[in-house]
């Protein structure tokens, strides 16, 4: 009996060692990390002067992103904006849309710590759906985040929509869609 239970021991002792061993030397991934928040996600234009009608109307810094970012192995982030509308549609006749490309977006970078943050200040809103491969759908895009960093930037959208003296009052609509994806 003695001979079983040392044997016993020593069984446990090893498996004890090596489950202790395993258990300290393995790594685990940290998961991918992409988190998108928007403050100020629709937009309205109120044409109310003569003045708005002739030149158009700025919408300051109206929408707010914030990004979040921690994708090891992934060469950077893209934020991208698109529609699936080929027009800003009007409630009545399909001739009095708006070019997507009246409007304008231009983005501004409130605060990075990734220094490679780069905006598309000359982006050009364009119809279609998501698609990696378009270059133009990118609004801004940094290389961080790909180590063990996570990435925070924070920006702001101004969206300029120019006059419409020419068409007629109602409602005008677009459905616009943001995505943070991986590079």
């Amino acid at each position: 009996m003695k001979f079983f239970f040392t044997h016993r021991f020593k069984l446990i002792v090893i498996l004890f060692f090596f489950g202790f061993c395993s258990f300290s030397f393995s790594t685990k991934a940290q998961d991918p990390y992409k988190s998108l928040s928007v403050i100020g996600n629709s937009l309205i234009f109120n044409y109310n002067t003569l003045s708005q009608y002739n030149t158009g109307i700025t919408l300051n810094s109206w929408t707010t992103v914030r990004i979040r970012f921690q994708y090891t192995g992934s060469n950077g982030w893209e934020l991208r904006l698109f529609s699936n509308d080929d027009a800003i549609k009007y409630e009545g006749n399909p001739a009095d849309d708006i070019a997507l490309v009246d409007l304008i977006i231009t983005p501004t970078v409130v605060s990075s710590n990734d220094f490679t943050t780069s905006p598309n200040v000359g982006f050009v809103l364009e119809e279609g759906p998501y698609d990696s491969l378009n270059p133009n759908q990118v609004v801004v895009s940094g290389d961080g985040g790909t180590t063990g960093t996570q990435v925070v930037v924070e920006l702001t959208l101004t969206y300029d929509l120019g006059g419409m003296l020419n068409k007629p009052e109602g409602l005008y609509y677009a459905s616009l869609y943001m995505l943070l994806v991986e590079k």
